[in-house]
């Protein structure tokens, strides 16, 4: 097996790499080097007349490193992007600068000034300002990070590796290890430090390596087939550095609290949009309430410009179901949540759909939630869908028959309501010949008991105009609300739509997938629930997704830490009490 080194574009590290085959070369490289996960092509970097030949075939590869063999040198080859040229390392020079992207990205894909990603151009000016080893000391006092944490990380590690034989898994608990590593450092510099250069990463890095007298250099050192290639301290760097810029434009945000928070003369591509009677809509103060996803720290494989790149590439792809483009959206997740949390505003809200217009696919959407929950959000739905609304439905029922043959005289306005939804469904039924009508029926049920407004959960319109669907969002005043084009809910033949901030329009295929997509988007997008169905949304939260933090909530109006509404406890217990088979029927129901 062929032995090369191996370098990148810049020419600042140079590696062993053995491998028969390019690929075989390319993937070792790319993880020795610690470059992002990108298609890369092999290019002779060895002085001579072969200089800057593209190996792209096997045998070659083979058949360069048997001449250099032969010379008393070892091949040397350098990694280019495909869309970056060959330059000898005389025109290098001391930066990159000269390499020539033949990039299709604009610069100011970025200028909006909000979000992580930058323009390639920027990203290649930070870093040509890698200060040269050894690491210079800033002029000025940082504070010293804590040594009794990583004790913490490494010492399993070491243990593990005095084991005769080690583990098998012994590769992926030191990069487990070292990645708890940079985040620790990383989060220290971005929170108490809150100086972003390298050179500041630099000094950190090189403090937890050399820490406790080296001890831990083992675990950061790379080997080929038992050969020493790398002391990785390079590596710990570039992370460090990576995780430091990716992080540090939401440690100087406002609290959630107050950025979806909009003054009242603010208007949405609107201005004369007359005043509605919901309130503004607002963000949840806590940040990850409810979501176990909620801000992941970017890949170590991955940089600011390789997901910029991923955005590019679904930007251009036409069939949204793809397994290629559900990938490049599984791994820009990072990003998108990082860009979502960002927003100071409702119109930067809008310029993230802007930037990702397939956050309005709807099968797209559910798959943000299901990363974001850490949980298959779609199975969970329909599920609980299944296992419940049967029970609701006939709790419902038997709670309107109980209240109309009470002798008092209260008004009963409510069993009214809930009487001609329960009727409603029954003709549905009758006339679609399925059972779909039931589950529906839960929704407007909920909200009629809970007292609540329909016209802010869903809007009926008759008319198929394009600027209807718009049109009957208006009273949400930019919440996410279910527009149905159609008779009812139970309109087989009606569509579907989720509107947000008045204007980004989201279908559905089914009137469930609509109630879905409405859920969700209050916690993808950091919304609080609306106010005038905030009950009924806390009850499907808890009692349908299982949600059920112990602090915290997502009302408009606070409560108590950690107490659930009286309307939305006293109907989980009462269906709960409905549904168990050790339930004893009260004779005495006035009672």
């Amino acid at each position: 097996m062929p032995l090369v080194m191996a370098t990148e574009g810049e020419r600042k590290k140079r590696l062993p790499v053995a491998g028969s085959t390019c690929s075989h070369v390319l993937d070792k490289a790319t993880k020795s080097l610690g470059l992002p996960d990108l298609p890369y092509k092999l290019y002779v970097d060895s002085k001579g007349d072969l200089e800057g030949s593209l190996i792209d075939d096997d045998e070659l590869l083979n058949e360069l490193a048997a001449f250099y063999s032969n010379s008393g040198k070892h091949l040397s080859v350098i990694l280019l992007q495909s869309n970056e040229e060959w330059r000898s390392s005389e025109n290098n020079g001391a930066t990159s600068s000269d390499i020539v992207l033949n990039r299709t990205i604009s610069e100011s894909s970025d200028s909006s000034g909000y979000g992580t990603c930058a323009s390639p151009s920027s990203l290649l000016e930070v870093n040509m300002d890698i200060p040269a080893t050894p690491p210079r000391t800033p002029s000025r006092t940082y504070p010293a990070i804590a040594s009794a944490p990583f004790e913490d990380i490494f010492g399993p590690v070491l243990e593990h590796m005095k084991k005769d034989p080690p583990p098998k898994n012994l590769p992926l608990v030191k990069r487990s290890a070292i990645r708890e590593a940079q985040k620790l450092v990383a989060s220290h510099i971005v929170k108490k430090v809150k100086d972003f250069r390298r050179g500041v990463c630099e000094q950190y890095a090189t403090t937890v390596f050399n820490s406790s007298n080296g001890k831990f250099h083992c675990i950061f050192s790379r080997y080929v087939n038992g050969i020493f290639c790398s002391d990785g301290l390079q590596d710990f760097i570039n992370h460090i550095y990576n995780a430091v810029n990716y992080s540090k434009g939401t440690e100087n945000t406002v609290k959630r609290g107050h950025r979806r928070s909009r003054r009242s003369d603010e208007e949405i591509d609107n201005p004369d949009c007359p005043d509605t009677p919901q309130k503004q809509a607002r963000r949840i103060t806590e940040d990850s309430y409810g979501c176990e996803n909620f801000n992941p720290p970017l890949p170590a494989n991955e940089t600011c410009e390789s997901q910029e790149l991923k955005r590019l590439a679904l930007l251009q792809s036409d069939d949204l179901n793809s397994g290629y483009v559900v990938c490049l959206f599984q791994k820009t997740y990072p990003t998108q949540r990082s860009e979502i949390i960002n927003c100071s505003s409702l119109k930067k809200l809008i310029d993230v759909f802007e930037r990702w217009p397939c956050l309005k696919s709807s099968e797209l959407l559910i798959h943000h939630a299901s990363l974001l929950f850490k949980k298959d959000v779609q199975l969970l739905w329909s599920e609980q869908l299944d296992k419940m609304s049967l029970d609701i439905v006939k709790y419902f029922t038997t709670y309107c028959e109980r209240e109309s043959m009470r002798q008092d005289s209260r008004p009963k306005n409510l069993v009214t309501k809930l009487l001609n939804i329960l009727s409603s469904k029954d003709q549905a039924i009758e006339n679609t010949r399925s059972q779909l009508p039931n589950t529906i029926s839960v929704f407007p049920l909920l909200i009629a008991y809970m007292r609540e407004e329909t016209n802010f959960f869903y809007q009926l319109v008759q008319t198929d105009t394009p600027d209807a669907v718009e049109k009957a969002a208006e009273p949400a005043n930019g919440n996410p609300i279910l527009v149905v084009q159609g008779h009812s809910l139970f309109d087989l033949n009606a569509k579907f739509f989720v509107v947000l901030l008045n204007n980004q329009i989201i279908k559905a295929s089914s009137c469930l997938e609509g109630i879905l997509l409405l859920f969700l988007s209050f916690f993808i997008f950091g919304f609080k629930y609306t106010e005038g169905i905030q009950n009924s949304l806390e009850f499907i939260q808890r009692f349908l997704f299982l949600i059920n933090p112990p602090t915290g909530d997502k009302r408009m109006k606070k409560r108590s830490t950690g107490v659930v509404p009286g309307r939305v406890f006293k109907l989980s217990e009462d269906i709960r009490a409905f549904t168990s088979p050790w339930t004893i029927p009260n004779p005495n129901p006035d009672e």
